[in-house]
This record gives structure tokens, sequence and C-alpha cells, in this order.
């Protein structure tokens, strides 16, 4: 993993006075985790095959679950890293995202989703595409990354959660739809037979 050392020597040739750690799992895949701290703030840099890198200001409590920021490129890590501690600044959690950003948000792999889905990679690659999906399918997206779907309504007065579409809980009855015949219903004659008489049905 020559890029992670690429990284931190660059950090140290730009920020003398910091101090770095490197922690990895055993693979080629990582992850890696790499601390950077100048005594006054620090951040981590996590890299995971496949998801580019993340950045998160120190401390913080999801380190290894979620990243505040993403980044393709190296050279955009270490130029975040040098402005974070400069100036002393911390990193940004998104407040919105589109799916990939989520999932990339999230540390969780375009193949550990598809993985989790049951579906092929090159799905998971179409759905994060796509500009119009069912309910159901984004539900079972955002539980598969770890989360919660919640369909809210916002007005300009008010946000009302919208729970039509809510999942049903475990012991809790499914209404089914029952399709009702539109013919002529059948009309079934019978002889009736009474004590000392014969009566025909009409």
């Amino acid at each position: 993993m020559e890029h992670i050392h690429d990284i931190v020597d660059e950090i140290k040739k730009r920020l003398p006075d910091v101090r770095t750690r490197v922690e990895k799992v055993e693979g080629p895949r990582g992850p890696v985790w790499v601390d950077v701290s100048n005594g006054r703030s620090g951040v981590v840099i996590e890299w995971r095959q496949g998801m580019g890198y993340g950045v998160t200001s120190l401390p913080s409590d999801s380190i290894g679950t979620a990243s505040d920021e993403t980044y393709e490129a190296a050279s955009e890590v270490v130029d975040r890293v040098e402005q974070l501690l400069n100036k002393g600044l911390r990193t940004q959690p998104p407040q919105e995202a589109a799916l990939q950003r989520l999932r990339e948000h999230r540390r969780v792999s375009q193949d550990e989703l598809a993985r989790r889905l049951g579906v092929s990679q090159p799905s998971v690659s179409r759905m994060e595409h796509r500009l119009d999906m069912n309910i159901s399918t984004l539900r079972s997206v955002v539980e598969a990354i770890g989360g919660t779907l919640e369909i809210v309504a916002r007005f300009a007065d008010e946000a009302v959660r919208i729970t039509q579409f809510d999942e049903p809980e475990p012991d809790q009855p499914v209404r089914r739809k029952v399709k009702r015949s539109t013919s002529a219903p059948l009309q079934i004659h019978k002889s009736i037979k009474r004590p000392g008489s014969f009566v025909r049905a009409k």
C-alpha cells in the first residue's frame, strides 16, 4: 500500500510538526487508517479498496462506519488535511446526498452492497444512477447500507412524516386488496320440498 505511505510522507513534508500513526488490517483490500495530529487538532484518513479516501476530524464517533468527507485522489486528501490542520477547521458530514455519495459516506463498497441485496455489482451501479425508483427498492438499499427510510413532506409551516409506505410490524396483519368479479352473479335454481306440497323456486 505504497500510496498510503506516499500520503503520509507528503503530509509530513508540508506539516513537519505533525504526528502520524498508521493502523491497517492485513490484506490488499484494507481498510487502512492514518491518524494525523498537530497537538491542537487531528484528522483520520481511511482508505478502502474501491471506495477512495475518507477524511474525518477527531474526535469522532463514526470512525469505521462513516467518513465525513470522501475523495478519489490522494492529492486531494493531502490538500484537505493541510487545510484542516493549518486553519483548525473540522470536516463536514453531508446533510444531503445521492445514493452513491450516501453509500461512500457509510463506507460500503458497491460489491458489498450488491452482496447484501443479493444482486450483481453492475445492478447496484445502475441503481445509483437512476432518477426514479420504487419506494420498496429505495428502502431495501437504505436498510442494506444500515439506515432506515423515512418519507417526509415539508410545507412552509410544518414537516409531516408519511407513514402510508412504512413496512408493517411483524405481528401486524397485512391488508390485501381482494379483486371482485365484475361478471353477473351465478343464479342457482332448485326445488324446495315442503311437507304436503311442492314449491318451485323462481
